[in-house]
């Protein structure tokens, strides 16, 4: 995975397989508020949290599901 800054608090991932995830944080009084999102456009949000090692360690298995809605609609 490669992660690249793609604008004030916001990171794009790229995991191998060329699937891009958009990584992105709030300041907040008591503690930022990060925010995983399925798109760059930042339309389709996952989830969110406290500490971005919590959305990171989601995405390998948000991965595979996405893989396999694709195979399944292809027919593999």
């Amino acid at each position: 995975m490669s992660a690249h800054p793609s604008g004030p608090r916001s990171w794009q991932l790229c995991y191998d397989n060329r699937r891009f995830w958009q990584l992105c944080y709030w300041p907040r009084m008591g503690g930022d508020v990060w925010t995983l999102y399925a798109d760059p456009a930042r339309t389709k949000r996952l989830a969110r949290a406290a500490n971005p090692g919590e959305l990171l360690a989601t995405i390998p298995a948000r991965d595979a599901e996405a893989q396999a809605r694709e195979a399944a609609r292809k027919g593999y």
